[in-house]
């Protein structure tokens, strides 16, 4: 949690011991804001690393489940342009918050923004697949599978299921991610 001491340490150890990001964290679960200065520090930390920062992030709509938070797409989109210079990773389809990229602000402000896919198969029908394409995010959806909850292989059939040619089924199972997280050096430097 950005609240406890010793996080920029922590990032540092992680980053050193060869971590490509920050996550996934829980503002709800883990009692803190994304609109409060630990969250602010935390993107700061992870901007100036190099790390992209994965955040638990879910519908406010439908049914409840265990580890449903209360963190709402406006509060994701305000922290994401707050924080536009970061890159952000948004889990369980960012709580809907893609469907606004719809938006021309919102895809403006959202640029930096990834989803991932866990718990999909609960929450979506697998035509989200063919949504995300039209939508034009599927450079930035990234496969989520909260193993072992659901295995990896339900999605990739969902996604077949949905009809993404096998080009576009790489992307989310794999080459998105390594664009993000390999770019270029993703780890802090210690002097």
């Amino acid at each position: 949690s950005p609240s406890q001491p010793g996080l920029e340490q922590e990032i540092r150890r992680a980053a050193e011991g060869g971590a490509v990001g920050v996550g996934e964290l829980f503002p709800w679960g883990q009692g803190f804001s994304l609109e409060g200065r630990e969250a602010a520090r935390l993107a700061g930390l992870c901007r100036e690393g190099g790390l992209p920062l994965l955040l638990h992030v879910n519908e406010i709509v439908g049914h409840e489940y265990a580890g449903k938070g209360d963190i709402s797409i406006k509060e994701a989109a305000l922290f994401a342009a707050a924080h536009g210079e970061q890159d952000i990773i948004f889990a369980h389809w960012g709580g809907g918050l893609l469907f606004y990229e719809l938006m021309p602000e919102l895809r403006r402000q959202l640029q930096r923004v990834y989803y991932d896919t866990a718990a999909g198969p609960f929450l979506y029908d697998p035509k989200i697949y063919r949504v995300i394409r039209e939508i034009g995010v599927l450079s930035r959806v990234l496969l989520g599978s909260d193993y072992p909850l659901i295995s990896p292989l339900r999605y990739r059939r969902q996604m077949e299921q949905a009809g993404l040619t096998p080009g576009e089924i790489e992307m989310i199972c794999g080459k998105n991610a390594r664009k993000l997280f390999f770019r270029t050096e993703q780890h802090m430097h210690t002097d």
